[in-house]
């Protein structure tokens, strides 16, 4: 089983990482789902997973996420510990935690 997963094919890695604004959307703790693309198909989660937004490893801060330099300008990353292990769109895995990039995630409230 692989411990982690972070986030690199659509990821430009540049030195410098604009700012990302308005208000982090998700704090440590909360639960939220992991939606398909629905522009690009199914990845990168295509079981659509739940799990718990964590303290990022890489912020330096101690935040639940942490800005990458995209294709589309600064966007914020999550860390996610799924409920259960996931496999990725490309088969590998399962994977405990992985990056995620906002706009795939989607608060799970209480029923």
């Amino acid at each position: 089983m692989r411990g982690w997963y972070v986030a690199g094919s659509a990821i430009v890695n540049r030195a410098y990482v604009g700012p990302v604004t308005g208000d982090p959307a998700f704090e440590v703790g909360e639960r939220v789902q992991i939606r398909r693309d629905p522009k690009h198909g199914p990845g990168p989660w295509p079981a659509e997973p739940t799990g718990v937004v964590m303290r990022h490893p890489l912020s330096g801060d101690g935040a639940s996420w942490r800005p990458v330099e995209t294709t589309t300008g600064a966007r914020r990353f999550y860390w996610i510990a799924f409920d259960v292990p996931q496999m990725d769109t490309e088969g590998d895995g399962p994977y405990e935690t992985a990056e995620v990039l906002d706009r795939y995630l989607e608060r799970v409230t209480a029923k």
